[in-house]
C-alpha cells in the first residue's frame, strides 16, 4: 500500500482509499509520514463511532511511546515536528474540547450563521471566480482554506491584510 502523504496518493486519493476500504473498517498503516505506526477508519459509521469513544483519545501529548530506544526518539521527535504543535479543538479530549465546544457554538449559532449567508454566498462567489479562468482548481487551497477563514477573519474584525498570517 501507497503512503497516505506521498504524491500518488495526493495525483489519485480515489484509489488510494478505495483501496484501504477493501481491507476493512480498519486499515494499518506501517509508518505514517515517519511517525510511526497508525490505524486509519475507512467508513463514516465506524469514524463516527471511534469518535464518539471516550476510550480514544485525540490529545497526541496524551500518547505514551516506547519510553527506551533511538527508535521511540524518532517517532516522538517526528511526532512532535508533525502533530505537536496544533492544539485547537479537534486535537483535544474532554474537558479542554468540551469548554472550547461551547465557547464556539455560542458564536456559530443557526441564526448567526443564518445572517451571513449573504456575506458568505458573496465570498463564495469570488472564490469561485478567482479560478474560473483557470478551468480548474485545487479545492482544499483555493477553496476551503480561504472560505472560513475569510469569514472567521471578518467576525473577529482581523484586517484581510493579516488574514495568512492569522491561518497560520
Amino acid at each position: 500500500m501507497g503512503d497516505l502523504l506521498s504524491q500518488e496518493t495526493k495525483r489519485d486519493p480515489i484509489a488510494f482509499f478505495a483501496h484501504l476500504r477493501e481491507q476493512g473498517p480498519l486499515a494499518y498503516l506501517a509508518d505514517f509520514n515517519n511517525v510511526g505506526a497508525a490505524w486509519i477508519v475507512t467508513g463514516y459509521d465506524d469514524a463516527l463511532a471511534v469518535l464518539k469513544d471516550p476510550r480514544f483519545i485525540k490529545d497526541r501529548q496524551k500518547l505514551s511511546l516506547p519510553e527506551h530506544g533511538q527508535d521511540s526518539e524518532r517517532q516522538s521527535t517526528a511526532s512532535q515536528r508533525r502533530f505537536g504543535w496544533r492544539r485547537d479543538m479537534l486535537t483535544v479530549d474532554p474537558p479542554d474540547h468540551t469548554r472550547l465546544r461551547n465557547l464556539v457554538s455560542k458564536v456559530f449559532t443557526p441564526r448567526v450563521i443564518e445572517q451571513l449567508r449573504p456575506r458568505i454566498q458573496q465570498i463564495t462567489d469570488e472564490l469561485l471566480d478567482a479560478v474560473q479562468d483557470q478551468g480548474k482548481m485545487d479545492l482544499i487551497t483555493d477553496f476551503a482554506y480561504p472560505l472560513p477563514i475569510t469569514v472567521i477573519s471578518e467576525m473577529l474584525g482581523i484586517p484581510s491584510k493579516d488574514r495568512a498570517q492569522f491561518r497560520s
